[in-house]
């Protein structure tokens, strides 16, 4: 792989636009998709592979490019509703088990559950 690095970093054009890597691995995943799909069709697995994967992969391959966002707001949101239901749910427990919640809750909820 880094012989074609090498061989594309020559080209200014490609270089430039930062996609010298990307462009390297298209290379070879063009190459192993044709070994691929050799083999499944060697298999009958090609039509599955059409028909569940080949549309996933351009999902895939964004989210390979360019991640996934993380909101951190809906982060700290979703974790205090987390742990206000958390809460809620160690406090029926424990009128189930007619026990009064205590200061551990963690080691007092294993005995009950």
């Amino acid at each position: 792989m880094n012989y074609l690095i090498k061989r594309i970093n020559k080209n200014s054009f490609v270089n430039s636009l930062g996609n010298t890597e990307k462009s390297v691995e298209s290379i070879f995943v063009w190459h192993l998709h044709l070994a691929l799909a050799k083999k499944l069709k060697e298999k009958s697995l090609y039509l599955p592979y059409l028909e569940v994967e080949v549309p996933c992969m351009r999902t895939l391959a964004r989210i390979e490019l360019n991640g996934f966002g993380f909101c951190s707001k809906k982060y700290s949101h979703q974790l205090t509703l987390l742990q206000n239901h958390l809460e809620k749910l160690e406090s029926i427990a424990f009128k189930l088990a007619k026990k009064e919640k205590s200061t551990d809750c963690d080691s007092a909820l294993i005995p009950l559950l």
